[in-house]
């Protein structure tokens, strides 16, 4: 009975190692919005579109999932139908970090979330590539941006890669090489690409 008792617990404790990482992409137009998700784990969003968005899209969808806290958000770059409705998000559920590219930015809807989550005590996290953001067992390697950093705002974007999906935020075409690596993966492209998903 004990061996059994003992086989159970090592089940169960397995079981919850094993369950898969869900990820969510939502349909934001040109900007992004990911939801990554274990079942009990950690809730992890990268970008939430447009402020408008983020109220009547992003957030409605969050509550419906039973979201309501998230262990970490990522701001991608300061165009402001990706980060403009992590403004919103911030203000109405608790945030633990916020990640954001360390590139200069003269964005102003950048800047107002900056200043909401110092307001909130949100914690902001400069990322770069060769960085890995942890969270309660997901990691998420950062690909991009690398130093030097440019000029324009979408070529110091974010891209993060989690387990075979890489997620371009709005990186040019032209810097897309850069960042596939080795492996079979998915990228999920830049919003105004005309495919969803192909293989790289």
């Amino acid at each position: 009975a004990a061996g059994a008792l003992l086989c159970a617990a090592a089940f169960a404790v397995w079981g919850y190692a094993a369950r898969p990482v869900e990820v969510t992409v939502l349909d934001v137009g040109k900007g992004q919005c990911v939801l990554i998700e274990k079942f009990g784990g950690p809730k992890i969003l990268i970008d939430a579109g447009s402020e408008s968005q983020g109220r009547s899209l992003v957030k409605p969808f969050l509550r419906a999932r039973g979201v309501n806290r998230l262990d970490l958000a990522v701001a991608t770059h300061g165009d402001a139908t990706h980060v403009g409705g992590l403004i919103e998000i911030i203000r109405e559920m608790p945030v633990k970090e916020l990640a954001v590219s360390p590139a200069k930015t003269r964005s102003s809807k950048f800047k107002k979330l900056l200043k909401e989550a110092e307001s909130l005590g949100v914690k902001v996290v400069p990322v770069k590539a060769g960085d890995t953001l942890r969270s309660g067992g997901i990691d998420l390697e950062v690909l991009w941006p690398r130093e030097p950093f440019r000029s324009k705002a979408d070529e110091n974007s974010v891209v993060l890669r989690c387990r075979d999906l890489i997620f371009l935020s709005d990186l040019p075409e032209s810097l897309e090489g850069e960042v596939a690596g080795a492996g079979a993966v998915t990228v999920v492209p830049r919003a105004e690409s005309p495919e969803c998903f192909y293989g790289a």
